[in-house]
Order: structure tokens, then sequence, then C-alpha cells
């Protein structure tokens, strides 16, 4: 999480006594600022902090998805009674993905 530090030099931007240090997520130093240099570097860690975790949850979402489709997917044929073409199918496509993924390496 973004935080920030009281220490005493100068701000690279205006030349002002800097009184703040900014960290970023993983803990380095993003710089020193004065008071209003570093709200602006803390809001731009924040919004980036934010559409990180936006886009792990999407992730996440979007692969839960897939899964229950294949379930869906699964249970359809097993009620239509084509089980056997929809393994074979399943076994083709991955197949053909590994042919592929090894090709475009």
């Amino acid at each position: 999480m973004a935080y920030i530090r009281k220490t005493a030099q100068t701000c690279p931007i205006c030349g002002k006594k800097a009184e703040h240090e900014v960290f970023n997520i993983r803990n380095a130093s993003m710089g020193i600022f004065c008071n209003t240099h570093a709200k602006v570097q803390y809001n731009k860690l924040k919004i980036r902090e934010y559409s990180a975790t936006l886009e792990e949850f999407m992730t996440v979402l979007r692969s839960f998805l897939y899964c229950c489709a294949r379930i869906l997917g699964d249970i359809q044929a097993i009620r239509r009674g084509r089980v056997g073409m929809r393994i074979a199918r399943r076994a083709a496509g991955r197949i053909t993905g590994r042919a592929l993924g090894r090709l475009f390496r």
C-alpha cells in the first residue's frame, strides 16, 4: 500500500522545502516532495494500486466464468448423450492448442 513518510530535503519539482517522502506498494521510495507534490504522487500511486486490484479481480472472475461454462457444457453433453463426442473434441482442442503454442514460442 502506498504511504508517505516525513523528511527534510528539497522538492525536485518546485525546489521548495520538501517534507514528505512517498513510497509505492513495494516499499520503494518514489521521491521526496513538498506537501503539494507529495499528495499528487500519492494519489497517482493509489490510482495505479486500484487499477491493479481491479485487473486481478477481472482475471479471477473471467477464469471462474470459463470454468462454469465448461461444467455447464459437460452437464449438457451428459443430458443429450454426447459425452464421447465432447471428450474427443476437448482432447482435440488441447492437442491443437499445445501444437500452436509450440509453433509460436
